[in-house]
């Protein structure tokens, strides 16, 4: 019997597909990425992050039971400590300054799929992992297959 994750995929072949062979993706992978471009992305993604582990926080409360509390508290933890430090020194290699970081607004599109996140996270705990599914795996993948491919002209990219 197959798995329920790639029945998953399978019904959403294409549009996982396509985010591999977007611009910015194979910009990344490529080096190519205008490097201002990249700049927005990082300083949106921190913005991303604090949200992300508001709605970890939210599954720490609505996990079933005590292992999946701790390993839901584990992502929170690993977010705003491990992740948002990493993401501050990564930031400072294309000169974002934390204080950028935090004067940073959110796009519209960061708006929009960070309210959908806490939204759904609001719901039944089964909604907040149907919403978080996506994200955990499509930024998983992307780093998977970005890295068996040949080495960035722009070595900050590679990371």
């Amino acid at each position: 019997m197959p798995r329920f994750t790639d029945r998953l995929y399978e019904l959403a072949e294409p549009i996982w597909e396509a985010q591999h062979a977007h611009p910015f993706v194979r910009g990344i992978g490529e080096g190519s990425l205008e490097v201002e471009k990249f700049r927005f992305w990082v300083r949106q993604d921190y913005l991303f992050l604090i949200d992300y582990a508001r709605l970890l926080a939210m599954a720490v409360a609505k996990a079933p039971d005590l292992p999946t509390m701790r390993r839901f508290a584990d992502l929170v933890q690993a977010t705003l400590g491990v992740e948002m430090d990493l993401h501050r020194a990564y930031a400072a290699e294309f000169g974002i300054s934390s204080k950028e970081l935090e004067a940073e607004t959110k796009a519209p599109t960061t708006q929009a799929y960070t309210d959908f996140l806490l939204r759904a996270a609001a719901g039944h705990y089964t909604e907040l992992l149907a919403a978080l599914l996506p994200c955990m795996w499509s930024f998983s993948d992307i780093g998977q297959r970005l890295s068996r491919g040949p080495r960035s002209a722009d070595e900050r990219y590679d990371k």
